[in-house]
């Protein structure tokens, strides 16, 4: 099957790196295109690494430049017009015809919208992933994006099917939007699917050694995005608050905001800032515990909590998106505990505490490491590829 997969950017994501190992899957056994809407914004170590195999194609114009500041100034004017988009259909038009493209695959709102367009005049069905920005947008839309939910009326009476990652997701979906469709909306729920590989793993004692950690130490960590509502102080101080000795703590992450965390937090021996890691897994495997005290507006599915599981890692997180499903084993125990968010905040006193009872109860960590692969079962790779082609086979039949 000849595929188009669309995003906006191909930067470091969710988003992003769903598009990538989706890609990458299908290619094996079908002609994959992923399209990206800024040819610029690109991660280059991330997609050699994610996506090897895969046929990137980006809009690209002499006058690009030109179109984007037009395109700012047409916002700042409280004008909704893009001429940028323009283009974009035209370029996007011109891979349906030149791969011969059978279905679309589009992730992110911004990109949806314009790709819907697109495919309605060119009869190509459209699968949509949700990953978040549709909610966040709902709420507080961005001044790029005027007329938001009347655009997302157009958009999803456009597109074929709906593939939510959250439960909250379908709630979404079922009892905000689809009373203004005048279709019925086709959703379903598929996890995203990760590439385990063993191989990228360690034993945890090359990366303990490049830190001076003892090797009987017991070691949170905490991999993410360098933005503050992933919760990185909120794990550091309940690590602090802890104040057991042989613990560490490793964060794992590049920004300006972790560099400040750095300075503000570096009398602290035990604590260890490693900043930016192509292969996470590398300092995943050192962790004892896989720490995300997220309150961040679009958490759905977190691709680290994925990875602790894999990693055999059990995991204290907070109660936001998917991720106490994300736990669950297919027994009554689970793969960690989740700690409450209210008010936007995580209670320091019960992360401290989720933490505390894994080093007083080595029962209870041993029980629930024992559950994460039963837990981490839910994010096969096949399984996803797998009910993705069922999708777009079932709506490329439809169009024909």
């Amino acid at each position: 099957m000849n595929i188009l997969i669309t995003v906006e950017t191909l930067l470091t994501g969710g988003a992003e790196t769903f598009s990538l190992r989706l890609a990458q899957a299908l290619s094996k056994t079908n002609s994959v295109v992923l399209y990206r809407f800024y040819a610029d914004l690109i991660d280059q170590d991330i997609v050699s690494k994610l996506a090897p195999d895969v046929k990137l194609v980006a809009f690209s114009s002499v006058f690009d430049s030109l179109l984007r500041k037009l395109d700012s100034a047409f916002i700042k004017l409280k004008i909704d017009l893009s001429l940028r988009n323009w283009f974009i259909k035209k370029d996007l038009k011109r891979i349906i015809n030149k791969e011969k493209i059978e279905v679309i695959h589009s992730n992110q709102f911004k990109v949806d919208y314009v790709v819907t367009i697109v495919a309605a005049k060119n009869r190509i069905p459209v699968v949509t992933t949700i990953h978040g920005d549709y909610l966040q947008f709902w709420h507080q839309p961005p001044a790029s994006l005027p007329f938001y939910r009347q655009k997302l009326i157009q958009c999803v009476t456009k597109t074929d099917f709906i593939t939510c990652i959250s439960e909250r997701q379908l709630t979404f979906f079922k009892k905000e939007v689809q009373p203004l469709i005048p279709k019925k909306i086709s959703l379903v729920k598929i996890y995203n699917g990760y590439p385990y590989n063993p191989a990228m793993l360690t034993n945890g004692e090359e990366s303990k050694s490049k830190l001076s950690i003892p090797e009987d130490s017991f070691i949170f960590g905490m991999v993410s995005r360098g933005i503050p509502d992933k919760g990185w102080e909120s794990a550091i101080q309940a690590f602090i608050a802890l104040n057991a000795s042989g613990t560490h703590l490793i964060l794992v992450g590049d920004s300006p905001y972790l560099s400040e965390l750095k300075g503000s937090y570096q009398a602290y021996q035990n604590i260890h800032f490693v900043g930016y890691a192509a292969n996470p897994l590398f300092w995943i495997s050192t962790f004892n515990v896989g720490l995300l005290p997220s309150v961040y507006a679009s958490e759905s599915l977190p691709t680290v909590v994925i990875e602790y599981l894999f990693c055999s890692k059990p995991v204290i997180a907070s109660d936001v998106g998917e991720i106490a499903n994300m736990l669950a084993s297919n027994t009554p125990e689970a793969a960690g505990m989740v700690v409450p968010v209210v008010k936007n905040k995580v209670s320091l006193e019960l992360l401290q505490k989720a933490m505390l009872r894994y080093l007083q109860e080595p029962d209870l960590y041993r029980l629930h490491a024992a559950h994460t692969k039963s837990a981490a079962a839910k994010f096969d790779m096949q399984t996803c590829i797998n009910l993705y082609m069922q999708l777009y086979k079932k709506n490329t039949a439809a169009i024909n």
